[in-house]
C-alpha cells in the first residue's frame, strides 16, 4: 500500500505516453528510482499471474542473455515447499558497471468488494539469512522492491498494475537512471502487444460484465444519491426554453437550452439533450455509455482530433462508479 500511496501522491506521468493507453509514471524518492506503469491486457487474470510469474522460461532466459550476455540469472522454486521462489540475477547498467539483485518473490490472490478477483505479485530484497553469497564475488549488490497488482475486468480481459522501486547504490546521472527504470516500463508494451486480441471483441465481453451486474442491482452509496439528487434539480426543472437543434444523425432528436442569457452577453450555461431509439436493452445501451474508455470510443475521438481519454483510477474501484479525465483538441 505504501508504493500505491507514493503513486497517487508523487507520481509523474512520462510525457509522450498519453496516446500508448498505458500509464507510465517515474519518479525519485530518497535516492531510489521508482517507476510504475498500468496496462490492461487481454487475457485472463489467472493467465497473466502465470505470464509474470513463470520466470524460468526460455524465452526469458534468451531476453536476459540479449540484454546481459552471460551475466548472472538463477531461480530457485517452492522455497521451503511453498510457492515462494527466490529469483538472482545481475544486470548490465553501463560497459563498466553490473548489479547484482537477489530478490525473494510470492504472490496471493484477493477478493475484491466490487465481486472481481485480484492477484498480487509481490517482492522484496532477500534477508540476509536467505541470501546466498558463494556467487557474489566481482559483483555489486542492488536492492529492488515492487509488486504486480492484476484485477479481474472480465473473463479474457484484466488490468495490470506494477509498481518498483530500484536502489542501485551508486551515483550515475538522473537521465542515465531514468532510462534504466524506462527499460523496465516497456514490459508493459510487450505484454500489451502479446496478448493484444480485437478491440470491439475486448469491447464487447467487457460490457457483458457490467450488463449482467446491472442486471443483479446495484446499491447506492450515500455520494452518488447526491449526484443524482443533483441532476434532477439541474434538469428536473428546465421544462420549457428548449430549443430544436439541427442533427446531424438520423432519428436523433436534440435539442438546447440557454441559461443566463442577456442581451449582447454570452450565455452562463448551455444544457443539451438527445433523444433515439437504440436496437439493445436498456442495461447495453447504459454499458456503452459507461465505458467512457472503451477502445472504439477512445478510437472514435481520436479520428476526431481528440488527443486522449483517460481513466483515473484509485484504489478499489467502485462497479458503479468511473472516473474519467479527456483531452479535448
Amino acid at each position: 500500500r505504501g508504493l500505491e500511496t507514493a503513486l497517487e501522491k508523487k507520481g509523474k506521468r512520462i510525457k509522450g505516453t498519453l496516446k500508448e493507453d498505458i500509464d507510465k509514471f517515474l519518479w525519485r524518492e530518497e535516492g531510489k528510482i521508482v517507476a510504475a506503469y498500468g496496462v490492461t491486457v487481454d487475457t485472463s487474470a489467472e493467465n497473466l499471474l502465470a505470464e509474470v510469474y513463470e520466470m524460468d522460461l526460455y524465452a526469458n532466459k534468451r531476453h536476459h542473455i540479449e540484454e546481459n550476455g552471460d551475466l548472472l540469472r538463477t531461480i530457485k522454486k517452492n522455497v521451503d515447499e511453498t510457492r515462494s521462489m527466490h529469483y538472482c540475477v545481475s544486470k548490465k547498467l553501463t560497459a563498466l558497471d553490473n548489479r547484482l539483485f537477489e530478490n525473494c518473490f510470492t504472490w496471493k490472490e484477493t477478493k475484491l468488494g466490487n465481486g472481481r478477483t485480484s492477484y498480487i505479485v509481490g517482492f522484496v530484497p532477500l534477508s540476509a539469512p536467505n541470501a546466498p553469497t558463494s556467487y557474489r564475488k566481482g559483483f555489486k549488490l542492488a536492492e529492488s522492491t515492487g509488486f504486480f497488482n492484476i484485477t479481474e475486468i472480465a473473463p479474457s480481459v484484466c488490468r495490470l498494475t506494477r509498481i518498483q522501486s530500484v536502489d542501485l547504490k551508486m551515483n550515475l546521472p538522473t537521465k542515465a537512471l531514468e532510462i534504466n527504470a524506462k527499460r523496465q516500463l516497456n514490459d508493459a508494451n510487450r505484454l500489451q502487444k502479446k496478448f493484444k486480441r480485437n478491440a470491439k471483441q475486448v469491447d464487447k465481453e467487457v460490457r457483458e460484465v457490467l450488463v449482467e451486474r446491472m442486471k443483479k442491482g446495484v446499491d447506492l452509496e450515500e455520494d452518488q444519491k447526491e449526484v443524482f439528487t443533483d441532476l434532477e434539480k439541474l434538469f428536473g426543472k428546465e421544462k420549457e426554453g428548449w430549443e430544436e437543434l439541427k442533427s446531424p444523425y438520423e432519428g436523433v432528436k436534440m435539442q438546447i437550452k440557454k441559461i443566463g442569457k442577456n442581451k449582447g452577453k454570452k450565455i452562463k450555461i448551455a444544457l443539451g439533450r438527445a433523444e433515439s431509439t437504440a436496437d439493445c436493452s436498456a442495461e447495453e445501451a447504459a454499458a456503452w455509455i459507461f465505458e467512457y474508455c472503451s477502445r472504439e470510443r477512445t478510437a472514435i475521438a481520436r479520428k476526431e482530433g481528440n488527443p486522449a481519454r483517460i481513466e483515473l483510477r484509485k484504489g478499489e474501484e467502485k462497479i458503479n462508479e468511473k472516473v474519467f479525465a479527456t483531452v479535448k483538441k
